[in-house]
């Protein structure tokens, strides 16, 4: 056998036999009258020794596991101390084993076959797997196996890693991940639940972020600019509520005008300002709110208290328990008052006690329009002759 295909163990006995070596010559007695030493040079054997115990401390000092195998045995001819230490094993125990006997995902002979066959195919490949530790109990491992052909035999080198402490940490991100895109949609269904438009603008007032709410009020614009998309403006508006949010860090809401495909629709923007865990300042939140409507609703009932303001005729409007809630100027003007001195007084205050008539509001809705003749009476005292024209009147729930 050539010396470069002997175990570690074959070539240091060979060693001590060439020192000791000597044939002995007898005389007829049997006495040795004789010897004859035989010296061999050893220099190669001792440098090859010393590369191969540098070689095995090195891979001894790795931290993965390496293992040299029989590709027909599937037994193992080499392993490193990590080896011993991730399986619980003595290496002498390991020289008796396969890896059958620690390999879960390989539990036979058949399938290490048809494992051997796939390797010397593609030459070299990654894999995963679950070694078996003496104890019993099994741990996952990243293998990464080459096939080498050394004539007149053939090996398999395995470098194997724990990867224990990192399925632990990819399971626990993806329960993070999961119980985010959990939250992340539970608060998407409220958003949406509540009909405002939330859009995220970064310090460079860029949509980042819209959601359908808020492309459906102002169109979809995720990259752009928000004064370019939204006002075909080239800098921020005036009094952008994103630049002052900011600016101080606080929340700030402003109502604005935006093209709608029936006119102008009136909008109010609310901003808040997106920290990151040092408290800086990273993005801004709007919240849009679509408050056509409630804006038309305004401006309907503006138009229609300008209207009774002006009227020459007084009116009150009083509650159930007969306090006055609002009064016009020419109510207040008859009857020597400002508005605000009648806001929260009895209504009888009006009326000598003596025209007092007491109605209940169910009696009077069921009149529906009441038309009488009276006498009302001034701040100063004075009593003058009045039209009153009284009617009961519900809210939107009926009260």
């Amino acid at each position: 056998m050539k010396d470069e295909y002997k175990t570690k163990k074959q070539l240091i006995q060979e060693l001590t036999e060439a020192r000791n070596r000597i044939a002995k010559k007898e005389d007829a007695s049997g006495d040795i009258v004789a010897g004859r030493e035989i010296v061999r040079n050893i220099t190669e054997r001792k440098e090859a020794e010393k590369e191969l115990k540098v070689f095995q401390d090195l891979i001894n000092r790795t931290n993965d596991a390496i293992f040299v195998i029989d590709p027909e045995t599937s037994r193992f001819l080499n392993v490193n101390e990590k080896t011993c230490s991730n399986l619980g094993y003595q290496r002498e125990e390991l020289f008796s084993m396969s890896v059958t006997d620690i390999e879960a995902v390989l539990p036979n002979r058949f399938s290490w076959s048809e494992h051997v066959k796939a390797v010397k195919k593609a030459g070299h490949m990654i894999l995963e797997g679950r070694h078996k530790h003496k104890d019993g109990t099994e741990f996952p491992v990243e293998v990464s196996v080459t096939y080498i052909q050394c004539q007149p035999k053939d090996y398999m080198v395995a470098v194997v890693r724990d990867v224990t402490e990192r399925k632990k940490a990819a399971e626990a991100l993806t329960a993070v991940r999961g119980k985010a895109e959990a939250e992340h949609a539970k608060a998407e269904a409220i958003v949406a639940a509540l009909g405002a438009g939330i859009g995220i603008l970064d310090r460079d007032f860029k949509l980042l972020y819209q959601n359908q709410a808020h492309r459906d009020i102002l169109g979809g614009h995720s990259g752009e600019y928000c004064y370019q998309a939204f006002h075909e403006r080239d800098h921020v508006c005036e009094s952008c509520p994103v630049e002052m949010t900011f600016a101080d860090g606080n929340i700030h809401t402003v109502e604005r005008t935006v093209p709608g495909d029936e006119g102008e629709r009136f909008i109010e923007v609310t901003t808040s300002p997106l920290k990151d865990r040092t408290g800086t300042i990273v993005a801004g939140i709007e919240v849009v709110t679509d408050i056509t409507g409630r804006k038309l609703v305004e401006n309907s009932r503006a138009m229609l208290r300008e209207a009774i303001e002006s009227l020459p005729i007084g009116i009150t409007i009083g509650d159930l328990s007969g306090k006055i809630v609002y009064v016009n100027h020419a109510e207040a003007e008859i009857h020597g008052f400002q508005a605000a001195e009648l806001i929260g007084k009895d209504t009888r205050m009006l009326a000598p006690p003596d025209t007092w008539e007491p109605l209940s509001f169910e009696k009077l809705y069921a009149m529906g329009t009441r038309k009488r003749e009276s006498v009302n009476i001034r701040k100063n005292g004075d009593v003058f002759p009045v039209q009153l024209i009284s009617r009961a009147v519900k809210n939107t729930e009926g009260v």
